[in-house]
């Protein structure tokens, strides 16, 4: 598959996640996390006056990503190994 190709595979699986988490949403979730897209982002979404959180997590092949929470908030980091 073309970078490209994938690029608009990846955008169209977003799409669908975004209306699949604005369900949950609308359905009292505050947060919403999936996997297996390939590029890592947070996204905050405003449903009906109320500020809610959908996270993509990326990968462990390219980016390293992962979510951390430290009990208050969600942080969308990267793997870096150290070198030495």
């Amino acid at each position: 598959m073309s970078r490209q190709k994938l690029t608009n595979h990846i955008s169209g699986i977003k799409d669908a996640c975004r209306k699949f988490a604005e369900q949950k949403f609308r359905n009292g979730f505050d947060t919403i996390v999936i996997g297996h897209t390939h590029e890592a982002g947070l996204e905050k979404m405003n449903i009906d006056g109320k500020e809610k959180t959908l996270v993509f997590l990326g990968d462990w092949i390219e980016t390293f990503s992962y979510l951390e929470f430290d009990g208050k908030s969600l942080n969308l980091e990267i793997y870096r190994p150290e070198k030495g």
